[in-house]
């Protein structure tokens, strides 16, 4: 059995069936907009201040360095706010004493919006172990309507999520309180697509213990597939556009190695038309070695000596699968690092360096030479940080 992760939108972060991308709408604003988040709001899979993000180009998120909540050591932090205190175009919105109401400030006054995303308890922390954060402009807002957050518990019926109340302060501070309105369509959707999600369920209720026992279940598997695992990369002899040459990409370079033994297969393929002028520079190979290559039946066979009934072939995204099935080269099973890592992290992966920084993947030796053998070395790197502990009995 091939391990599938659930799909999930890389924009918005959240499951296809639920994606509320359609619903985003940009907002340009003259305020600059940060948002500090805590740690744990981040893993939070309903939460709202992406969804802001996604829809006010001027803003931005930033997380702790550390797993504390502490962010005045950090860089861009200490960037925004070097001008306190005699800089007071910078302003938290916080409720509670001491906080102005933004009507009365002078409109253009605030140039700059930090907000801590999390719940109350969170935001207090926050607030209270950020020394730097007590030096801002407070300024608060009275909710005109209760809070649409149904899905999520809160404090009180006047509590906005900060999506909520991002919109109402910047409607205020702009003086356009119904263009920002429009920032609360993407959360009317997703709430109602999660209630509707819910009331649409006929199993019982879910107890946490079943859920971590399908938690166990998934890494249990996940630790069989990655334990099976050829980590594999293929680059292709492609033409620009433009040229004369027609025809699909072909395969020119692969490489693979299995985790558990540590064999490597490395093969240059003979290039079957022209090589595209900026391909050796791109592969970092040399044009002689590469037009002195196998032929691609040669390959074949090898590849179909080289791989085992069991093993689990695993590539950053679909791009080397598809590749090797052009070349009726098998493939097998399929596991699909992309998705992992973003089921993972809860995040984009970008590309597979900036996965493996982010994982703090350990370091491995370099499989082979050329882009390919880089690719596959930063894949195994992914794989040995994804590899799960097995659980307990």
């Amino acid at each position: 059995m091939t391990l599938t992760p659930r799909e999930v939108c890389l924009h918005c972060r959240r499951p296809s069936a639920v994606c509320y991308c359609a619903h985003l709408v940009p907002l340009p604003t003259a305020t600059r907009v940060v948002i500090l988040q805590h740690p744990r709001e981040a893993r939070v899979p309903i939460g709202t201040a992406r969804m802001a993000h996604l829809m006010l180009p001027n803003s931005e998120i930033i997380f702790p360095a550390g797993p504390k909540v502490v962010f005045g050591d950090h860089p861009r932090v200490r960037e925004l706010l070097a001008g306190l205190p005699a800089d007071d175009s910078v302003a938290l919105l916080f409720p509670g004493p001491g906080a102005h109401d933004p009507a009365r400030l002078p409109p253009g006054k605030i140039k700059t919006l930090v907000v801590i995303d999390g719940t109350w308890a969170q935001a207090r922390k926050v607030f209270k172990q950020n020394p730097v954060l007590r030096q801002l402009v407070r300024i608060g807002i009275t909710p005109t309507q209760p809070g649409n957050y149904r899905i999520r518990r809160e404090p009180a019926a006047d509590c906005l999520a900060t999506i909520e109340a991002l919109a109402q302060a910047l409607g205020v501070l702009e003086r356009s309180p119904e263009r920002f309105l429009g920032m609360l369509g993407a959360f009317t959707y997703m709430v109602d697509r999660q209630l509707a999600m819910t009331a649409a369920r006929t199993e019982p209720p879910r107890r946490r213990w079943k859920s971590r026992a399908r938690h166990f279940e998934f890494e249990a598997e996940l630790h069989a597939q990655l334990g099976r695992a050829v980590v594999v990369h293929a680059e292709v002899n492609a033409q620009p556009r433009g040229t004369s040459q027609r025809g699909r990409a072909e395969l020119v370079h692969l490489v693979a190695q299995r985790l558990s033994t540590g064999e490597t297969f490395a093969a240059l393929v003979a290039p079957r038309r022209p090589l595209g002028a900026t391909v050796t520079f791109h592969l970092g190979l040399g044009e002689s070695e590469m037009l002195a290559g196998e032929s691609i039946f040669a390959v074949q066979q090898r590849w179909a000596a080289f791989l085992r009934p069991t093993d689990v072939l695993c590539g950053w995204g679909h791009f080397t699968r598809d590749q090797l099935a052009a070349e009726e080269i098998g493939t097998g099973d399929w596991l699909d690092l992309r998705l992992l890592v973003a089921r993972h992290t809860q995040a984009s992966p970008g590309a597979p360096a900036q996965a493996a920084q982010v994982l703090q993947a350990p370091s491995v030796p370099l499989v082979a030479p050329g882009r390919a053998g880089a690719t596959v070395t930063t894949l195994l790197r992914i794989v040995r940080a994804l590899l799960p502990i097995p659980p307990s009995p």
